[in-house]
Order: C-alpha cells, then sequence, then structure tokens
C-alpha cells in the first residue's frame, strides 16, 4: 500500500480461523496507525465491531444507531 488515507474492508475475517483473524487485524491496526488511515470495516461481528474508535449500526439498510467508543 502506498500510504492510504482511506481503506475500505468488506469482512477482512470472514471465514478465517481465529489465528489468521487476529494477525489480519493486528495488521490492520499496525497500518492504520503507522498511515494515519482511516478504516472502513463492515462485520457481522460485534466484538471486532467494538474495537473501533466508531461504530455506524445499519437495519434495513438505514443507519439505526451510531456508537462512539471510548479510547
Amino acid at each position: 500500500m502506498n500510504e492510504p488515507e482511506l481503506v475500505l474492508c468488506d469482512e477482512p475475517t470472514g471465514n478465517l480461523d481465529q489465528r489468521t483473524a487476529e494477525g489480519i487485524l493486528e495488521l490492520l491496526w499496525k497500518l492504520k496507525d503507522e498511515f494515519a488511515s482511516s478504516f472502513v470495516l463492515v462485520t457481522h461481528d460485534l466484538a471486532l465491531a467494538a474495537r473501533a474508535d466508531r461504530q455506524l449500526v445499519l437495519r434495513d439498510g438505514r443507519v439505526a444507531d451510531e456508537v462512539v467508543n471510548s479510547a
């Protein structure tokens, strides 16, 4: 990657075993910190979503809730 400002991830850990999924997440968080990139991450994994700075919950294609997590 060439220092992207925005990275889109659609189910980046879907269908992966736990060890591989953790490796992918560590890499994503490292990239976020190293390049000060923003990530839009789509997931059905609530534990993963809880690690995000901000969450938008969608229902029927509309934003149903917004959660801002404290650092």
